[in-house]
């Protein structure tokens, strides 16, 4: 179902702040163009004879869109958000990501800048329209070519060729064939630079002059509202001499709202046409080698660009020799970049916050000083991390700096007390491939600011090989808030709760240490409800994966088989593909609810263990207690606030090794049984059993294992045969409390023993 709090980045973040569903279509529409719409599995449902109606809560839903450089985005939405990670493709470089009139967000990789709106359409990187009509989501991506005249068209690199006519053809890329199109991209590059020519300027896989999505998207647009005045831009690269292609970005600082675009330049010259105002004006320039490579980033910016209302419009000029404060790191330990964020944020008269970025990316960059804007402000927020040397204990940075403004010294040095230092130990599925991605995203005003107005955010994770130990040293000098999740190599994803560090602490941090159940869970900071009730209204439901953490939750990115049944005082009222409900016409009066929720991932790749999960959960409403003020749920209102339900929850702690397998002849299990939380609201009925048992035949004979403990605190223990080497036994965990709830969870494969 997908709890959120905050996580993600807009050109540089990751968004997990979840809002009540109603509020999702202004939010959702206004800052990502509404990507696509609500996903509801189709169900069979079930009413009582009372007449309740009973329907799939809005689940966690991810689609991933793979751009025609391999570059892949991760769109999340769940209960209400949504968050964006991108993965970058190998060669292709950072991305710049931005947003356009008619709010479609763009991600455009490195490679393909010296060629975006010239020979490479803006909507192959358009990713809300990509995501709207479903390309770059399937098997193939359908493209149409054009060629120069005289040219006899042929398949550029990456491309399948399905039918040709005159100068014109139409194909497709498949994800896997993307990496030739990025290759073929650096080699034209590459050798424009060779023969001394500007990146970009040369001929393009022999004579294309457009490549295109194929007929049928539907870009984002926005018709202009107000008189317009055109406007010429003068650009120019390091040597003085009109840069061959770029594009400029122009941010109406009197009215953010009102539209603003990105203008290509060509030759140095671009033209646009903008209503009167104030503006912010941001070009990125990207220098590349010999083998197309990239070498520089040069980020331009103007803040006090102004578009009178009559007369002569100022030419806008703009330099890459402009550009030359270089953004370091420099950390108390030894360590080499390895990843680089870099946001711009502004703001209109009236409040309203923008951000331009790019993401995941170890080249030098370089931007010029800019001061407080006539109207508004900017602010500028790097995040960085750095690796450890290869030999020794594996050691990372995570650290991240903001400033009003963008200051001419862009040196920025990590303290020792400036940084909190957390064991991160990284789990996986033996089945699973070793190559992780860890997303860290960190929170101040004015990403806060951001997410406030419902903003679409994206992250670029950086590589964290799996399993492993890491000892993350976290920076706290930009508050200290952090977002965190990890992506698997077949992209199991786990998120925490955000959480500040402070400058000195120490902890420790264990992700996706199985077995990897359904969960609930305790959360801290704003948080949408799934055990809720709101008056007449009802949201019951699981997110998919959970670990070890209590505030840790996930799900499956692969094929993954649902079914949930729910009972209201003992009759059915749902049944159906899902992994939560919800209700908006119940009766107020007191009632039971059981959900019986079965999670199967059997058949997503790299999945071997906690695979198939039975969960079976009864709760009263009797003893609901009041939701914090700052979390929501389902049909909330004035006169209908928000009562958290007593559900219990499991936390397992198996004595393991870091692939979840184990070697002893005993095996121990530390099991928390608790009670779903929200800001250490939650009940505190007294747990009244709990018992573990196990499988090794598939469960045809279940062994009682021997639980000692009290007050929702045991140890479990049981034999590990000999005769069960190399196998996965299943693990059925139960529990009851004082107010009448229990749950039970059976896991298939929970574990393996070693061979």
């Amino acid at each position: 179902m997908g709890r959120k709090g905050r996580t993600g980045q807009f050109a540089g973040l990751s968004t997990r702040t979840r809002i009540p569903s109603a509020a999702l279509v202004s939010a959702f529409a206004l800052v990502a163009g509404l990507l696509y719409g609500a996903a509801v599995p189709s169900v069979a449902q079930a009413a009582s004879s009372s007449g309740v109606t009973v329907t799939p809560a809005v689940s966690a839903t991810a689609r991933t869109v793979t751009l025609v450089t391999g570059d892949r985005v991760t769109v999340m939405s769940s209960d209400g958000h949504t968050s964006a990670q991108l993965v970058p493709a190998a060669g292709s470089g950072p991305a710049e990501t931005y947003q356009q009139p008619g709010g479609d967000q763009y991600v455009v990789p490195a490679v393909a800048e010296p060629y975006l709106g010239r020979q490479l359409a803006p909507a192959l990187f358009d990713v809300s329209a990509l995501l709207r009509d479903g390309l770059g989501t399937a098997a193939r991506i359908p493209v149409s070519v054009t060629y120069a005249a005289g040219v006899s068209p042929s398949a550029p690199p990456g491309i399948t060729l399905t039918a040709v006519s005159g100068q014109s053809a139409s194909g497709y890329l498949t994800p896997a064939s993307t990496a030739s199109f990025t290759a073929g991209l650096r080699a034209s590059i590459g050798a424009d630079v060779k023969a001394g020519r500007p990146a970009g300027s040369g001929p393009l896989f022999g004579g294309v002059t457009g490549v295109n999505l194929a007929a049928g998207t539907t870009i984002g647009a926005v018709s202009p509202r107000y008189p317009m005045h055109d406007v010429q831009i003068d650009e120019t690269d390091t040597a003085g001499k009109p840069i061959a292609a770029a594009a400029v970005l122009f941010n109406d600082l009197d009215n953010l709202e009102a539209g603003y675009g990105n203008v290509p330049v060509d030759n140095g010259v671009g033209r646009v046409a903008l209503p009167a105002g104030h503006y912010l004006a941001t070009s990125l320039v990207f220098d590349f080698d010999v083998n197309g490579a990239l070498a520089a980033i040069h980020w331009i910016t103007d803040d006090e660009v102004t578009v009178p209302a009559s007369g002569t419009v100022p030419t806008v000029k703009l330099s890459e020799a402009e550009a030359t404060s270089a953004i370091t790191v420099s950390t108390p330990r030894p360590s080499t970049e390895r990843g680089l964020n870099v946001t711009l944020y502004d703001s209109d008269a009236a409040g309203h916050i923008a951000g331009t970025g790019i993401l995941g990316f170890t080249t030098p960059t370089y931007v010029n000083p800019v001061a407080k804007p006539p109207v508004g402000w900017v602010r500028l927020q790097v995040s960085w991390s750095g690796v450890g040397p290869a030999t020794g204990p594996a050691y990372r940075y995570d650290v991240a700096f903001s400033a009003n403004d963008v200051p001419a010294d862009e040196s920025y040095v990590v303290r020792p007390d400036q940084v909190a230092t957390v064991k991160q130990s990284y789990y996986a599925d033996p089945a699973d491939g070793t190559n992780g991605t860890l997303f860290n995203t960190v929170y101040d005003q004015t990403v806060n600011a951001v997410l406030a107005e419902g903003g679409f955010l994206i992250t670029a994770g950086s590589p964290q090989t799996m399993p492993s130990t890491v000892t993350d040293y976290i920076g706290t000098a930009d508050t200290g808030e952090w977002g965190q999740s990890i992506f698997t190599a077949n992209f199991t994803t786990i998120q925490a709760d955000i959480r500040t560090f402070t400058g000195g602490e120490s902890t420790a941090i264990s992700w996706l240490h199985g077995p990897l159940a359904p969960v609930i869970g305790q959360h801290t900071g704003p948080q949408f409800c799934q055990v809720c009730t709101a008056g007449a209204s009802l949201i019951l439901g699981f997110d998919p994966v959970g670990d070890s953490a209590p505030d840790h939750a996930g799900y499956f990115l692969g094929a993954t088989n649902d079914d949930f049944i729910l009972y209201r005082n003992g009759v059915i009222v749902f049944s159906g593909a899902a992994d939560g409900v919800e209700s908006g016409n119940l009766n107020t009066a007191p009632a039971t609810y059981r959900a019986v929720y079965t999670r199967d991932a059997s058949g997503a790749a790299g999945v071997s263990q906690s695979a198939d999960v039975l969960t079976d959960l009864t709760v009263d409403s009797a003893t609901s207690l009041a939701l914090p003020s700052e979390d929501s749920c389902y049909g909330q209102s004035a006169t209908a606030p928000c009562r958290l339900l007593p559900a219990l929850t499991l936390d397992y702690r198996l004595d393991t090794d870091q692939t979840n397998t184990s070697d002893q002849p005993i095996e121990l299990l530390q099991l928390g049984v608790g009670h779903v939380g929200f800001d250490r609201v939650e009940s505190h009925a007294a747990i009244t059993s709990a018992a573990v048992s196990v499988s090794f035949d598939g469960g045809k004979t279940w062994q009682q294992a021997t639980t000692t403990g009290s007050g929702g605190r045991y140890i479990a223990a049981w034999d590990n045969p000999t005769s069960a080497k190399g196998t996965s036994p299943e693990l059925k965990v139960s529990a009851t409390d004082a107010v009448g709830g229990s749950i039970t969870q059976t896991i298939v494969d929970a574990y393996t023993i070693a061979k």
